[in-house]
């Protein structure tokens, strides 16, 4: 995904670098002939269409700068030439697989895990984080002999470390003598697998996610406490807990809650429907599959037509994912 503002492309990959210049030169004219101060508040969306046929991209959706939104009313639009909203341009879904990589990450469905690959499990990729020290865990790659864990800081603290687990390990509390996460940082966690047959390491699995704000702690802290108090069963409040991690992107502890009333024997259709829906996003198609067919069967029990259709539609699209996966990867 590229972002384009006052001309200016972002996060270009070698891949799309030559498809990318071209597009700029495009949409530079496009933009310059513009004229930014007749355009009133919310009239972008007329050009968007245009923009993504000619950029070959899905959408083009147009976000509010923070900077100048401020200088902008529907009346009299926007003060100064400079647009008061960015472009951010969402790239074509790349759907095919290959048995090197499995399926593209770019896949709107969320990445599809490569099984041959220590890929990570938790914390997910791309996912906001309430706990400063959470637990790591990643998947089981045959004939590996050890994996090295390191988890790096990308910006702030500067906290680097990384620990050796041996073959019989694909999980590990975080570390009592590493430093705890920072709220507002960012981190990239890498797990590689030393393979038996080469000595050598292969294809690691990465994840990046972060922190969140010391204020959206005790915001969400806040919201839980509040939650808690209430008289409702245990699985309401879970439901209830859950839509305050999913506000905040902390798919990490949604999948901790909702995994806990499993281990609880839950029989609530919902609790393992929503563990596919989080799964599936992730990437995690295998573990997708696992909740979906239990929701499929205990909405059948219970005769829940509503979460039937749900669980089945998920499971359904899961398995095409795992059909088309299995058919690329050896």
């Amino acid at each position: 995904m590229a972002d384009y503002g006052n001309s200016t492309f972002k996060g270009c990959s070698p891949k799309t670098m030559k498809h990318n210049i071209s597009a700029s030169l495009i949409l530079t004219l496009m933009l310059v002939s513009v004229n930014w101060r007749a355009i009133v508040y919310g009239k972008l969306t007329a050009i968007q269409p245009a923009l993504a046929t000619i950029l070959s991209v899905d959408t083009i959706q147009i976000v509010a700068s923070k900077d100048n939104s401020e200088e902008c009313d529907r009346e009299n639009g926007c003060h100064g030439t400079i647009p008061p909203r960015v472009f951010k341009v969402v790239e074509k879904a790349a759907t095919d697989c290959n048995k090197k990589d499995g399926c593209y990450p770019d896949d709107p469905r969320g990445p599809i895990a490569n099984p041959n690959t220590p890929y990570i499990i938790s914390p997910s990729d791309d996912t906001a984080l309430l706990n400063d020290k959470p637990s790591i865990s990643w998947h089981a790659v045959p004939g590996a002999i050890n994996y090295t864990v390191r988890l790096a800081e990308i910006t702030g603290s500067g906290l680097d470390w990384e620990r050796t687990v041996d073959n019989t390990e694909i999980k590990m509390p975080y570390p009592d003598d590493a430093p705890a996460l920072q709220p507002g940082s960012k981190y990239k966690l890498i797990v590689e697998a030393r393979s038996q047959a080469t000595q050598k390491r292969i294809e690691p699995g990465t994840a990046q996610f972060r922190m969140l704000s010391k204020e959206d702690i005790q915001e969400v802290r806040a919201a839980l406490e509040k939650i808690d108090k209430l008289d409702l069963s245990r699985e309401e409040k879970a439901f209830r807990m859950s839509d305050v991690y999913k506000n905040k992107e902390l798919n990490t502890e949604t999948i901790e809650l909702l995994e806990s009333l499993v281990r609880e024997g839950s029989q609530n259709a919902k609790v393992y429907r929503l563990l596919g829906n989080i799964y599936w996003k992730q990437g995690l198609i295998d573990f997708a599959k696992v909740r979906y067919e239990t929701a499929v069967k205990l909405a059948t029990t219970a005769q829940d037509s509503k979460e039937l259709e749900a669980a089945q539609t998920g499971l359904n699209e899961t398995n095409k994912l795992l059909k088309k996966r299995d058919s690329v990867t050896p």
